[in-house]
């Protein structure tokens, strides 16, 4: 017995001394940062989630050095309300100057922000994009040029329709990107559809014709001024192009920059492989075998370090049982079946991460990796938190009326709900959706890459989270100490400020000047050799949804601060190899664009990592070109509760060596 009490003694005691785990992020208040932004939405009778499907989708936020004096600055953009730029006086410390910027504008329901150097003069500039021509709603496509720095200020002009973008829409987000290769930044505009445009039907119905608002745009930069190209592009224009998530990046490593767009509802997401000379081809349903349903945020990044860029795109599916419970699901399977006879393609109602096999096709893992069910999710965000040289993954969450709960589908799908909604009788002051649509706030979400595929959830170490409404979102270094912070743009609350705790790992900071053109290098990527290892990014401003940030690269080196070479591609595709840097005491490397460069070789790149694999089908010449042939009982119309049909795993198979011969026989059991 004394034996026994001794030990249960020194475990409490070993326990009891156990190092706690420090937090990784640390969440600051307003007091701390200065920063007391609001993206405040209150609904009227006029304009609510009955009259604007997307009314609580949120604002963006945009980080980029605005007064070229080292430090990161901030711009949120604002649904109802004044967006609002904000300086950064270090230590994470931000002064709001929207009125010395000129910057205070009335006006217009403000999404996306992009930030970009239009006329490269070495300010930065900011385009916004806004929602016009839908009911009252009145805005149009504004971009803000820097005229000059003054008493450490940017002043800023709104010029939009000077460069041919002063555009009106349903915008949802903008990109500035040479897609042509011809030197200078090209113009993609992410637009957002609403169900008064007839946007039901058969796919085919749709396809080939153009609408004037819901419709994304593509323009060329001819000498400065923005041309619509949109119709002879290959771009997607339509009444069904449901736009909420937009990136950037060189999904097939051939050197030119291809587009995704994630659309919600019953749309087709599209992947977008450029083609060159300003063409595009919608390869997804070549690509992938199925994406995220109501797809929202998305962002492109190699996440398992073997230079091929993956994808992840995000959902609304439930990570806690009672929420799920209270959704509404997957179609059922014979509305699952009438969509895709209608042209639509695979997609189910939760997250998709998917890796790229660099042989044009890519794997959806994210039920595996731990990541497929983060709840009503915006922003996706790769990132390297702790400097180890793995990229984690942010997400901002959160709606403030849950439009899916089935209790309010039921209720509000009645006919006279219906015809009070159409005649704008109906708003959200009604009493019985006090109950139907609550609002549920819940925390966001930060996963930690272990590697191999495999994400763990480490919102246990984040000092003082809390639940919020969080849609835009952005990282970069606010207080230049070589780890990546992150800022959410929120709903009725106060802008997030996490600052990174993360110590131990060193970090490589590299700063690109590009040529004349593009002068921040939009488009470049950069690959690190360490000890055997490759880590590689390239740099694309917009991330999240509807954010951006055009911010030096930063790489996390783990404990190792030895680099074998850099590789930088430059957007022309030409490259250079800086072999046993000479780094600074900052840890930063500041590269310019030399004329005389050589082409790189990307098929070379591809042949040095590639591990695809050459099958060939023999079964016709061994005699097993037997095929199996189902029914098509729908097993669901039997038993509704069952996760997947049981009458349907095809044909049972089994080898053997049944002659004793010492050659293995087959034996297949069809039924």
């Amino acid at each position: 017995m004394r034996v026994s009490l001794f030990f249960t003694f020194l475990l409490f005691i070993l326990l009891s001394c156990k190092k706690e785990e420090k937090p990784m992020f640390q969440l600051l208040n307003a007091e701390q940062t200065g920063i007391d932004f609001v993206n405040h939405i209150e609904p009227t009778k006029d304009l609510n989630i009955f009259t604007y499907l997307y009314f609580y989708n949120g604002g963006g936020v945009a980080a980029g050095d605005l007064n070229n004096d080292g430090l990161i600055d901030l711009i949120f953009t604002s649904n109802l309300g004044l967006n609002k730029l904000y300086l950064n006086e270090g230590s994470m410390h931000f002064k709001e100057v929207s009125s010395e910027a000129n910057f205070d504008t009335k006006g217009g329901w403000s999404n996306g922000i992009s930030i970009v150097d239009i006329n490269d003069d070495g300010m930065l500039d900011f385009y916004i994009s806004q929602v016009g021509e839908y009911d009252n709603i009145t805005g149009v496509n504004q971009l803000f040029v820097c005229q000059e720095i003054k008493n450490g200020i940017p002043v800023y002009k709104e010029m939009a329709a000077n460069y041919g973008l002063n555009l009106k829409g349903f915008g949802t987000q903008a990109a500035f990107v040479d897609f042509d290769l011809d030197g200078d930044l090209d113009f993609f505009q992410l637009n957002h559809s609403v169900h008064r445009n007839g946007t039901f039907g058969e796919r085919s119905i749709f396809l080939n014709t153009f609408h004037p608002l819901s419709g994304d745009r593509y323009f060329e930069n001819v000498d400065g001024y923005y041309i619509d190209k949109t119709k002879e592009s290959g771009i997607n224009s339509n009444a069904l192009g449901y736009g909420l998530g937009l990136a950037i990046g060189d999904i097939n490593l051939d050197g030119k920059p291809d587009l995704y767009v994630g659309n919600d509802f019953h749309e087709n997401d599209y992947l977008y492989i450029n083609q060159g000379n300003g063409l595009f081809e919608d390869k997804l349903d070549e690509f992938m075998t199925h994406t995220s349903r109501f797809s929202m945020g998305v962002d492109i990044a190699d996440f398992n370090n073997d230079i091929f860029p993956d994808l992840v795109s995000l959902d609304m599916l439930p990570s806690e049982y009672k929420l799920v419970k209270m959704a509404d699901g997957e179609d059922v399977f014979y509305n699952f079946n009438f969509k895709l006879k209608q042209g639509y393609n695979f997609q189910f109602s939760r997250n998709a991460l998917q890796v790229n096999n660099g042989n044009n096709t890519f794997s959806e893992i994210a039920m595996f990796s731990g990541v497929h069910a983060t709840d009503w999710s915006w922003s996706s965000l790769f990132t390297d938190f702790d400097n180890d040289g793995l990229k984690d993954l942010f997400v901002s969450n959160g709606i403030n009326k849950r439009m899916n709960d089935t209790d309010y589908m039921n209720y509000v799908s009645n006919d006279a709900i219906q015809q009070k909604i159409n005649n704008h009788e109906f708003d959200e002051s009604d009493e019985l959706l006090t109950d139907l649509l609550p609002e549920v706030k819940i925390p966001n979400k930060f996963f930690h890459n272990k590697g191999n595929a495999n994400f763990d959830e480490v919102n246990a170490f984040i000092k003082g989270n809390r639940n919020s409404f969080s849609n835009g979102a952005i990282y970069a270094d606010l207080d230049n100490d070589g780890d990546l912070d992150i800022v959410t743009n929120n709903i009725n609350d106060p802008a997030f400020i996490y600052e990174n705790l993360s110590e131990g790992n060193a970090s490589l900071k590299v700063d690109l000047k590009g040529k004349k053109g593009n002068r921040e290098a939009i488009g470049s990527k950069i690959l690190i050799y360490q000890d055997g290892k490759t880590q590689y990014l390239e740099k694309y401003p917009v991330r999240g949804f509807q954010s951006s940030a055009l911010t030096p690269i930063y790489f996390g080196l783990g404990e190792n601060t030895k680099i074998d070479s850099i590789t930088i591609i430059w957007p022309d595709n030409t490259f250079e190899t800086v072999t046993t840097p000479t780094l600074d005491s900052t840890m930063r490397i500041r590269l310019v664009h030399k004329a005389g460069l050589p082409l790189f070789d990307y098929q070379s790149l591809e042949k040095k990592y590639s591990q695809s694999y050459q099958f060939e089908d023999i079964a016709a010449f061994i005699g097993l070109d037997i095929k199996h042939a189902e029914n098509d009982f729908n097993e669901f119309d039997r038993e509704a509760l069952i996760p997947a049909m049981q009458s349907t795993p095809g044909p049972a198979i089994a080898v053997a060596d049944i002659n004793q011969d010492g050659l293995d026989d087959v034996f297949f059991w069809l039924f």
